[in-house]
């Protein structure tokens, strides 16, 4: 079924690589005004190509922890589109995890800060703007790690748990009022953060799936439009594993 989000509006953050760009990309295709957000300035120039290829996007940098910017990403979107229609929530980072007994506070804060309260800062920023277009869609980045856990992967956990409950209370909130929120939650998945941890963990993340290997960014990209389009109309609150049957044994 093409077109999607035809007439839609829609964010994603952290749209310069991995999963957020390939969801920008779908996203345009099935027919969204899309605003790529990111703090990697190489979203500029994916806007840029995809502007090329006659697509309705365009480019807004953006901290998710800092609320200043998160403030005016949905300004400039309501000034460029006058409408908000979907939030994807993808940014996010495992950088500086480890240890436990070797992390610091100040581990705890820069993962938080580029996670869960991103999340938070961004929904709550959003919101208004999704209740004055009648309703709409948020889909968040969470990860399998947010319900089983992970080795030395003890603040990224934490962070992709918090939004796992942080996505319910918003649907439990917000659902009368025309805002469905669910959270994805990926395995293992190709991307340049994965890349980072090097070919032993790419080969162990591989092996703990069902089907015996990792996700392409395009699978998660998919399972996002889905959340997002009217297709998933009535559903709400759920956090979908999409891991190739890790969490399934």
């Amino acid at each position: 079924m093409p077109n999607r989000l035809s007439n839609k509006v829609a964010i994603i953050t952290g749209a310069a690589n991995g999963i957020g760009r390939t969801a920008a990309e779908l996203f345009a295709v099935e027919g969204a005004k899309v605003v790529l957000s990111d703090i990697d300035a190489g979203g500029a120039d994916l806007a840029k190509q995809l502007q090329q290829q006659g697509l309705d996007v365009v480019w807004q940098p953006c901290n998710i922890s800092n609320e200043t910017e998160v403030a005016e990403l949905i300004e400039a979107t309501l000034s460029q589109y006058g409408q908000l229609d979907i939030l994807y929530n993808n940014a996010g980072s495992e950088a500086g995890d480890g240890n436990l007994v070797d992390l610091t506070t100040d581990d705890w804060e820069r993962l938080t800060n580029n996670n869960a309260k991103g999340v938070f800062l961004m929904c709550k920023h959003a919101v208004p703007a999704l209740l004055a277009s009648g309703g709409g869609a948020i889909v968040s980045t969470a990860s399998i790690a947010g319900l089983i856990g992970g080795p030395v992967l003890h603040l990224y956990s934490a962070n992709k748990a918090a939004i796992i409950s942080l996505t319910r209370s918003v649907a439990a909130t917000y659902g009368r009022h025309g805002i469905r929120a669910n959270t994805i939650c990926p395995g293992f998945v190709h991307t340049e953060m994965v890349a980072r941890l090097g070919e032993g963990a790419i080969k162990a993340g591989e092996k703990m799936s069902l089907l015996g290997r990792g996700a392409q960014p395009i699978e998660i990209a998919q399972t996002a439009l889905f959340l997002a389009s009217d297709e998933a109309s009535f559903i709400t609150g759920v956090h979908l594993p999409v891991d190739g049957g890790v969490t399934a044994v």
